[in-house]
């Protein structure tokens, strides 16, 4: 008989630059059982390591809410996540920066990112690929109605 309880877990990885909406969409659209890693909340890496070890440990669903630019910065969730069995997902967030820097500015406190801060992780900005391990790739943009999630095309890694 099957263990209905071993389930595959999920881990979501959110990538996109400062503003470009990653934290909202957490908040709203990813179920609430979900452990959320955030560097932002976490503040060390060495947190995010440890909160990330903790929740694959446990086999827990995770959402990876940091910029995630580059492909390096994923790998050190993606690879570990994959070695314990995880389905790993993808959300590519619209990275237009005057959009962003806008949102950015309509923070208040620690959470405003100094405008070059912005700039400096668009200019670092690499698209994610399936090669890196995703199992599933998903392209955000922000409408006026909300978010519109829409399927990855291996058109965006070409460009």
């Amino acid at each position: 008989m099957k263990d209905i309880t071993s389930q595959q877990p999920q881990m979501i990885l959110l990538m996109g630059i400062p503003g470009s909406g990653k934290s909202t969409f957490a908040a709203t659209n990813v179920q609430p059982d979900f452990v959320r890693i955030s560097q932002d909340v976490l503040r060390t890496r060495a947190r995010v390591a440890s909160a990330l070890a903790e929740a694959l440990q446990e086999r827990r669903n995770i959402v990876i809410d940091n910029t995630n630019v580059m492909r390096k910065e994923r790998e050190r969730f993606i690879v570990p996540a994959r070695q314990v069995g995880y389905r790993v997902t993808g959300y590519y967030f619209q990275s237009i920066i005057e959009d962003c820097l806008r949102r950015n500015a309509q923070r208040s406190g620690s959470a405003r990112i100094p405008a070059l801060g912005v700039v400096a992780r668009a200019k670092a900005l690499e698209l994610p690929s399936y090669d890196e391990g995703f199992d599933e790739l998903h392209y955000v943009s922000i409408s006026e109605t909300g978010f519109e999630v829409k399927a990855w095309s291996s058109d965006n890694e070409e460009k």
